[in-house]
């Protein structure tokens, strides 16, 4: 009994440390998990702080600048994308979740529910379709990034281009007035700055220090994620003074109604010279030829954007088929599931039939050898206890039949000793007296030949040793008499 209560409680402190630590495992878990979602909490207020940001500064743009709204509506776009996206990912988590779920109560039921082979081969498939779920992810995350990173660096591109126009704003110049012509010349015009019609511009054509004039950057470095085309057309602005060509907003303003309404090159230059303050018609022949390259160069960055929407559309079309087959794949998956389910329903079925016969057989087996053993070991209690009795009864008699001669012995050894032995004369009660009374009289003789001082120092020492022991003792004597 103490050795199945000491095991008992090694068994109990044992499941109470194993409990213990998972208790402990949980409660760690669930810190870690109210830490994350905190910090999600924390990192999505700051996300819309920075949205709402976003969106007041575009609209301020939107206000002075009417062609921003391509802007705008390709950022709702990415918005719109990027909660596609969220919700996309949020059901690729749930259902990577579900089928962790799975695959735990697999392995957790397929021991006894399956042979091992069979067991090994259905976590091989369901491991397999995970890793090609999760692949599949990786590729469209991964294409969905390139995508986005090549939308940042066409806005990061519009917004410097938004850049040079606002410094352009913030210094633009009071208004000169300049003596214009009365009439304009009918001659054909001929440039005087040495510049033909038809020749490229300089690649270092710098525009005129007028006083609304911008000065161009002077570093030219562009991202390189950005599309040759693009890099070109930049490149080009950087280096010819931003959009307007290095002249204030108003005079290119000016300069483009001009050109809405000649006829000929020859004909804007002319008009550019005499309406657009500031500027001769050397600087005029110079814009005009800026101006067509920069719509040549503007052209072909549209090509380009255009191929690149093409391709990041075929792209999508083909994310979108990689993810209907990755459905597919997973509907073909469930169903392969739930086949193997009510398959192992079935055979969990069968092999608890089998389980239940079984036990049934080996309990009746059981309680058979119990009575066979329990009938084996009352017989051989009877067999011992008439063993016991017969041999008690044997010792009885022997130990009766030792103590009976022991007894003769001992009457026969005493018997001969008193024959041996002469038996002493015993005293009368008269000669007992007598002698009784002879030594009393020796007795008080003796004690009166004692000294009386040595008699007082024996009382005193007798004395001193009474009240050392009761001292010791703690108890108080009594006597009965006086010595004397």
């Amino acid at each position: 009994i103490f050795f199945r209560f000491c095991v008992g409680s090694t068994h109990g402190m044992t499941d109470w440390a194993a409990t213990s630590n998972d208790v402990k495992g949980r409660q760690q878990l669930l810190r870690q998990k109210h830490r994350w979602q905190q910090e999600a909490q924390t990192l999505q207020q700051r996300a819309a702080v920075l949205d709402r940001e976003r969106t007041a500064a575009i609209t301020r743009v939107h206000d002075h600048i009417p062609e921003c709204s391509q802007v705008i509506e390709e950022a709702a776009a990415a918005t719109a994308a990027l909660r596609h996206e969220a919700k996309e990912l949020i059901a690729t988590q749930q259902h990577c979740r579900h089928s962790l779920t799975q695959l735990t109560l697999l392995v957790q039921r397929g021991q006894g529910a399956r042979s091992k082979e069979e067991h090994v081969a259905h976590l091989r498939r369901l491991a397999e379709g995970l890793h090609t779920a999760i692949s599949e992810h990786k590729v469209r995350e991964h294409t969905t990034l390139e995508l986005l990173a090549a939308e940042e660096g066409l806005l990061t591109k519009y917004l410097k281009v938004a850049s040079d126009q606002f410094e352009g704003w913030d210094i633009r110049p009071m208004a000169c007035s300049r003596s214009r012509s009365a009439s304009p010349s009918t001659r054909p015009w001929t440039p005087r700055c040495g510049t033909l019609q038809g020749r490229p511009p300089s690649p270092g054509l710098q525009r005129p220090s007028t006083p609304g004039a911008v000065q161009p950057k002077t570093s030219t470095a562009l991202p390189q994620s950005l599309l040759p085309e693009v890099k070109a057309l930049q490149r080009f602005l950087l280096e010819h003074g931003g959009s307007s060509g290095g002249w204030p907003q108003v005079d290119h303003a000016t300069f483009l109604r001009i050109k809405a309404q000649a006829r000929t090159n020859d004909e804007l230059i002319l008009r550019a010279a005499r309406e657009v303050p500031h500027q001769d018609e050397c600087s005029a022949a110079q814009h005009v030829h800026w101006y067509e390259r920069y719509l040549e160069l503007e052209g072909q960055q549209k090509a380009a954007i255009g191929r690149w929407k093409a391709m990041r559309q075929a792209d999508q079309d083909n994310a979108r088929a990689r993810q209907q087959q990755a459905q597919e794949h997973e509907q073909n998956m469930q169903e392969q599931a739930r086949l193997d389910r009510k398959a192992d329903a079935q055979r969990r079925e069968e092999q608890r039939a089998t389980i239940a016969a079984w036990r049934q057989q080996r309990q009746e087996e059981a309680e058979a050898r119990q009575c066979e053993a329990q009938r084996q070991r009352e017989e051989a209690a009877l067999a011992k206890a008439q063993r016991q009795r017969e041999e008690q009864a044997s010792k009885k008699q022997q130990v009766e039949e030792f103590k009976k001669s022991r007894a003769e012995a001992r009457e026969t050894a005493t018997a001969q000793r008193r024959a041996r032995t002469p038996q002493p004369r015993r005293m009368s009660h008269a000669e007992l007296e007598e002698r009784w009374a002879q030594d009393r009289r020796i007795i008080e003789r003796r004690v009166q030949q004692v000294d009386r001082k040595d008699l007082q120092l024996a009382k005193e020492e007798m004395h001193a040793r009474l009240q050392a022991y009761t001292q010791r003792a703690g108890v108080q004597p009594v006597i009965m008499r006086d010595p004397e």
